[in-house]
């Protein structure tokens, strides 16, 4: 009993700091990302209150059930219908962007970290998604003038989400499985999985729309919606189906039916959505306790310079077409967010050195949200010219 109080007493804390570092992020017109690892940092790796390893099983629940949410509304945010009316530039950027990544950084890691080829592609993959909620305050604020540009940054982060979603699991179940059969075994049974969790998720999807549209007007839908991803996740998993892949499909169906059902974050006010990040930023923070020996140091440095270096590459590329200041307001939208926080707290375990990819997780997203947010602040005029 002590300990299910203890876990429910750390819970309700993390809620109470969380929600307090907030109200001061929106005073001080800070991300909400910055305040929650500095949270988590406080919690875990300076005054020792919250140990990872200690509630490791709260937390695969909590990141399990984050990585559900954030994968169904990856998926749902592809709307076909929207993506062949935009111009191909944010969809350049979206294939680019991630591949970019996804090759330099893994040829980094191969070579000078010495982990396997397939690691190192994982290590990429994860890196790959950016976050539009960095940038979202400073776009605003230009009006109008940046419209396009917005909606650029904004459709480029639901596709290539959906990008870095997809090599993600597929390496990562390769990865699983290949330590259990071999790679011919590997194979077979992750295109099972992957056949199996399409199915379900067509299947489910329909069965679940047919429910939502008859009892709408009785049922709150995004509750239904809710249930009904949780229970496509488990039980595709209990019958050997990619549970991952088939909340994925869910989502991409409801994306494109008409009448859409209603977007499950959206639809909770808010609320859900500031949980998650409450509680996968601040776990992100207290796995901050590698050993900062040069050599670690200078691995995370070197990956969050390639990752600029990525981006900077991919825009030059993609976004050729566009002004010099459009271009550096391209780059600055590439910050990480949750989507590569989830992903890499998921997959981490799968790392011979889980607190190093940790760190170099919390390392990108905590550099790249203090450039998109801060050097608009002091170089705005130049950024625009």
């Amino acid at each position: 009993m002590a300990d299910s109080s203890l876990i429910i007493g750390v819970i309700g804390t993390i809620i109470i700091l969380g929600a307090l570092f907030l109200v001061l992020a929106n005073k001080k017109k800070i991300p909400i990302v910055l305040p929650l690892l500095v949270l988590g940092i406080i919690l875990g790796p300076v005054t020792k209150l919250f140990d990872p390893i200690k509630f490791s099983q709260v937390i695969n629940v909590l990141v399990t059930f984050a990585l559900v949410i954030v994968i169904f509304e990856a998926g749902n945010t592809v709307n076909l219908t929207r993506l062949k009316s935009q111009a191909l530039v944010f969809t350049s950027l979206s294939l680019i962007g991630p591949l970019i990544i996804i090759s330099i950084v893994s040829l980094f890691s191969y070579v000078f970290l010495n982990i396997r080829a397939e690691l190192a592609i994982l290590l990429g993959a994860l890196l790959s998604s950016t976050d539009p909620t960095i940038m979202r305050p400073i776009l605003e604020s230009f009006g109008r003038k940046l419209e396009n540009i917005k909606n650029i940054i904004n459709l480029e982060s639901m596709l290539n989400s959906v990008v870095a979603v997809v090599f993600v699991i597929v390496i990562s179940n390769l990865l699983i499985l290949k330590q259990r059969t071999g790679f011919a075994g590997a194979i077979k049974i992750f295109m099972y999985q992957i056949f199996l969790g399409v199915g379900m998720g067509v299947v489910f999807g329909y069965l679940i729309y047919r429910i939502i549209c008859k009892f709408k007007e009785e049922v709150k839908t995004h509750i239904l919606t809710l249930g009904a991803i949780l229970l496509l996740y488990g039980v595709t998993n209990l019958v050997g189906g990619s549970g991952i892949i088939s909340v994925l499909i869910l989502g991409a169906i409801f994306a494109n039916l008409k009448p859409a059902p209603p977007r499950i974050i959206k639809s909770f006010g808010g609320e859900l959505e500031l949980l998650l990040l409450i509680f996968v930023y601040v776990i992100l923070g207290t796995f901050l306790g590698v050993e900062l020996t040069f050599i670690n140091v200078a691995i995370i440095f070197f990956v969050v310079i390639l990752v600029l270096l990525s981006r900077y590459v991919a825009v030059y590329i993609s976004a050729s077409v566009k002004s010099r200041g459009e271009r550096n307001i391209l780059f600055l939208g590439g910050g990480k967010g949750v989507v590569c926080s989830v992903l890499a707290l998921s997959s981490a375990p799968l790392f011979p050195n889980p607190e190093l990819v940790l760190n170099i997780i919390f390392s990108v997203v905590l550099v790249t949200t203090l450039i998109a947010s801060f050097v608009p602040i002091f170089f705005l005029d130049r950024l625009m010219k």
